[in-house]
């Protein structure tokens, strides 16, 4: 092969695999909005993309049935063969399985909302959630809910224990979408310093107006970022006194969760 063949070749897989990580990235935007989803508009500002580059990207995903237009407004979301990808593996989520014991153990102890958030990309999102025994429970968030890493409070804490230049390269990324939530990146380096100094993450304005967020890291042997464990309670019921009471609680069931994961392999 000439010189220019293997070029021309080099370039094809370089633009093949920023196509392939476009429409992951597309992707991922729909499945934030949930079941809302989100327009066209939307994706291509979170993305990164021009307009019309996010209607092609949209209007392939919808022919191979990985997303699906809604009508009337327009918007995209999820489609059903996303889904059905999805089932493929028995168990896609053994971390939750692993956790569930302990998950159990705090939502019971602490009578509130329990929430385990892993990292997707750039994104944190829950993969589970239990409702606690007092009778004012916070449901901040439903189980699928994504949002930038750091704007919600597990984020912070998964963002906070990455190696400094993984950090780094992630907040950059994150950058754009922050003003979209009322935050920037210079309260996002601050609230990470917290966290890596005290070793959890604490919030007295949680994504609900009114609410507080306590979490913790779930981390490896080597000291990464597997997920992070968290409570949510009305501002009343988790003050930052009883926070710090519940610190050792949460600390102790999320080396429980990494000790477990570890073991399974």
């Amino acid at each position: 092969m000439g010189m220019s063949s293997a070029s021309n070749a080099a370039a094809g897989n370089t633009e093949g695999a920023q196509s392939v990580r476009r429409a992951v990235a597309v992707l991922r935007a729909l499945a934030a909005g949930q079941d809302r989803g989100a327009r066209a508009s939307e994706v291509a500002l979170q993305c990164g993309l021009t307009r019309a580059t996010a209607h092609r990207m949209l209007q392939v995903l919808v022919e191979e049935g990985l997303a699906e237009r809604t009508p009337s407004p327009p918007r995209y979301v999820i489609g059903r063969e996303a889904s059905l990808l999805g089932i493929a593996r028995s168990s896609p989520l053994p971390i939750r399985t692993a956790a569930a014991p302990f998950l159990e153990k705090v939502c019971r102890e602490t009578g509130d909302s329990t929430v385990l958030t892993l990292r997707s990309g750039t994104d944190s999102i829950c993969i589970e959630r239990l409702t606690g025994s007092y009778p004012i429970q916070v449901i901040g968030v439903s189980i699928g809910a994504r949002l930038p890493l750091g704007v919600g409070v597990g984020g912070v804490v998964l963002l906070a224990f990455l190696p400094r230049g993984e950090r780094e390269e992630l907040i950059a990324r994150i950058a754009p979408r922050l003003a979209r939530h009322r935050t920037t990146v210079t309260v996002l380096r601050e609230r990470i310093r917290r966290a890596r100094e005290q070793g959890h993450a604490f919030t007295d304005a949680g994504v609900i107006p009114g609410t507080h967020v306590l979490a913790v890291p779930v981390l490896s042997p080597d000291g990464r970022p597997l997920a992070a464990l968290s409570i949510n309670a009305m501002a009343n019921r988790l003050p930052a006194a009883r926070a710090k009471r519940l610190v050792p609680l949460l600390r102790q069931q999320a080396d429980g969760i990494g000790a477990r994961w570890t073991a399974l392999g």
